[in-house]
């Protein structure tokens, strides 16, 4: 049941209405009734409350036909746009897994905590620092598919990190 717009001081009907349908019917059920017959009870209890006279402008009708005559929104074209943040630690590797996949961060990062953000719909994701900075962008993988999706920059930057750590020096004697 809806409260019909701009119209406060019908909330307070409208919430007892759905109290009396989640409360006090609910506790009226034997302990041995069955889903089938629980749902022919609320059913019941449904048109009962439906069929409820209202006088609206002065015109009279019933809780059920207010229901019909109101005019409903379409519904979005796309998801709604809900975000999403899920915290991981970086690997010594630096890439950090998300759904099934490893995404690349920069080294530097690694044993790192950082939070993958993702967009409902979208087919990017982010990785975001603790203090708010994007590291990475990345077109998301299918879920699950076990891919390692790396950055050129980030491939090219862990390769030269390796490469400096790298030393012609003789081991140490220690």
């Amino acid at each position: 049941m809806t409260c019909p717009p701009r119209r406060g001081n019908r909330k307070g009907v409208v919430e007892k209405a759905n109290h009396s349908a989640a409360q006090r019917w609910w506790r009226t059920l034997g302990d041995d009734i069955t889903i089938a017959e629980a749902q022919a009870g609320l059913d019941r209890l449904a048109a009962k409350l439906d069929s409820r006279r209202r006088v609206l402008d002065g015109e009279r009708t019933t809780v059920a036909g207010l229901a019909a005559a109101e005019r409903l929104h379409a519904p979005p074209l796309v998801a709604f746009p809900a975000e999403f943040d899920l915290p991981r630690t970086v690997t010594p590797q630096a890439l950090v897994a998300f759904r099934g996949n490893s995404y690349s961060v920069p080294p530097g990062l690694g044993c790192a905590q950082v939070q993958v953000r993702h967009r409902l719909g979208a087919d990017v994701l982010r990785i975001v620092t603790e203090g708010g900075a994007t590291v990475a962008v990345h077109r998301r993988a299918p879920d699950g598919a076990g891919r390692v999706v790396r950055d050129d920059g980030h491939v090219i930057a862990l390769e030269h990190a390796a490469m400096c750590a790298f030393s012609t020096d003789r081991p140490c004697t220690h």
